[in-house]
């Protein structure tokens, strides 16, 4: 069995001016100041997730949300690379290969997704939180927070 859990702050990337992003970002302190809980579950080849983020400045829309290579640094948001994907495999759906938990946000600032999966991804980690919804293509705009997500072996 595999787990992991975060609950904290979330690390917020936009430290560099909205301008600095092409096109702007309507809200780039749409998660400043943004609390998260996520915890993952993985056994018999399977892993559930769930994700809950508290004190959104929006009281409306859907934001994309990925489970990322790298780790999560303030100073880099290069640093949580791309997104974790079990298979480069380009037949298969991206919703196959990668853990996709875009958050839809309720009136008062809080939202809540889950995601199964068929694979159980490993290593230290990084949930990045976009300026968009997810696209088909997987696209969801500029990064604008994460957080970090070391994922465990049971007994570790």
């Amino acid at each position: 069995m595999s787990w992991g859990y975060y609950s904290g702050k979330l690390t917020d990337y936009r430290t560099n001016p909205p301008e600095t992003t092409i096109p702007p970002v309507p809200n780039p302190d749409l998660f400043k100041g943004a609390s998260a809980s996520a915890i993952m579950i993985g056994m018999d080849g399977r892993s559930f997730f769930r994700l809950r983020v508290t004190g959104i400045d929006a009281k409306d829309g859907t934001y994309g949300v990925h489970l990322h290579e790298g780790s999560c640094d303030a100073e880099d948001f290069n640093a949580a690379k791309a997104h974790y994907n079990v298979s480069w495999n380009p037949l298969a759906d991206l919703r196959d290969r990668e853990v996709w938990l875009d958050l839809k946000v309720e009136s008062d600032g809080d939202a809540r997704s889950t995601a199964t999966v068929s694979f159980i991804p490993e290593g230290k980690r990084s949930i990045v939180l976009h300026a968009q919804q997810t696209k088909a293509d997987g696209t969801a705009g500029p990064r604008l927070a994460c957080l970090p997500f070391n994922i465990k072996v049971y007994g570790d």
